[in-house]
């Protein structure tokens, strides 16, 4: 595992740590969500995702930890690129993750902000996507 010295303590870098039943199936599935590489990590009961701009470790917890349903007041948000038509944009990302397993929690809602929906990762982890409206 690399780490990337941070020498500025006012920005530091940010990664998300997430447990999982199965690690290597769920890393794949964000390595296709985030258009990222994915990889082993430490030990088998580890993987990673990671791009330029993500570093996501995945990992199945020790047998005395307890993986419980997870709510969505912690979850990742994963913003689109602005449209002038967002319903139609998160429609095209709604149906390009489903082939991947995401599930929907709560259908895509046309906001003055934009269009979003809540899923669910394979594993029942809540997402939120957004498309924000293109402001001109």
């Amino acid at each position: 595992m690399e780490f990337t010295l941070i020498t500025n303590p006012v920005q530091p870098l940010l990664g998300w740590v997430l447990a999982a039943r199965d690690p290597e199936k769920l890393a794949h599935f964000y390595a296709v969500v985030f258009d990222a590489r994915c990889e082993p990590g430490v030990n088998s009961l580890h993987w990673r995702v990671c791009s330029p701009l993500l570093e996501l470790d995945i990992y199945r917890p020790s047998r005395q930890y307890t993986l419980t349903n997870r709510g969505c007041a912690f979850a990742p948000c994963l913003r689109f690129a602005p449209s002038n038509t967002p319903d139609i944009e998160l429609q095209h990302q709604l149906d390009r993750l489903l082939q991947h397993g995401v599930s929907i929690v709560k259908p895509s809602c046309q906001r003055e902000f934009g269009t979003e929906a809540w899923v669910a990762d394979p594993e029942g982890n809540g997402i939120l996507l957004l498309v924000p409206l293109l402001k001109l």
